[in-house]
């Protein structure tokens, strides 16, 4: 029975002396006709016409040796906690006819909008369009919009959402209010407006630099002339 305990006692001695002497050493790739066993995270190439498979620190790696028509191959670097060197394996990007990586030709329609659209459908917002083009992608367009209330609006954070086969919804923005306490038996002709790009109800204002500028309130009649009378809160 004594002895039996012994075994037992360095068995677990030994199995922990190995976990805490682990360190990183160089790493070379290992051929196997089956999938990696016990791999952490997996690397493929994309668009290979032929493909080797190897294990590399503890990765399940597939790497492109030639492309499919119209792609050329481009090296990508792994890296491991396993190992003190680093690797490489192949994936193919599109071809674009130059020297080099990079997208080249296939990106000639993948360009930011330099000014603002409204939104189609709902009024008072407006948005512009970012425009990436991702070589680690295989050239993928990748775009994204910025958003701002549009001129007679404002708010501080307007956003729109595009749902496929749902449609687009948008919130933040509020119109300019109208003139408070006015009168309607009064013929009145002003214009109330903001700077596009707006994000407080102060930058509303009565546009008075037109000829469109007699207003009427339950304090009188009044004309704005040779400005723009902003709003402001009252406490």
């Amino acid at each position: 029975m004594k002895k039996a305990i012994l075994i037992t006692t360095f068995s677990i001695f030994v199995i922990g002396a190995a976990t805490s002497s682990f360190a990183a050493g160089y790493c070379s790739p290992t051929v196997q006709q089956t999938r990696c066993l016990n791999s952490t995270q997996t690397f493929r190439g994309l668009n290979c016409a032929t493909s080797s498979h190897f294990c590399w620190g503890g990765y399940d790696v597939t790497s492109c040796e030639t492309c499919n028509s119209g792609y050329k191959l481009s090296s990508n670097t792994l890296s491991s906690t396993q190992c003190t060197n680093s690797y490489s394996y192949n994936t193919c990007l599109r071809d674009t006819g130059g020297e080099g990586d990079g997208c080249g030709n296939a990106c000639r329609f993948c360009i930011r909008s330099f000014g603002w659209n409204n939104v189609s459908g709902h009024a008072g917002y407006q948005q512009q369009r970012n425009a990436t083009c991702d070589e680690s992608t295989n050239c993928e367009c990748v775009t994204t919009y910025d958003y701002r209330c549009a001129a007679g609006y404002y708010g501080a954070s307007p956003s729109c959402t595009t749902i496929t086969n749902v449609g687009t919804s948008c919130s933040g923005c509020s119109e300019c209010p109208d003139v408070p306490g006015k009168v309607d038996w009064v013929d009145e002709s002003y214009s109330i407006t903001s700077t596009a790009g707006s994000t407080i109800v102060t930058q509303c204002y009565i546009d008075g630099t037109a000829s469109d500028h007699y207003i009427a309130d339950q304090t009188g009649h009044y004309t704005i002339v040779g400005g723009k009378c902003y709003y402001r809160i009252s406490f």
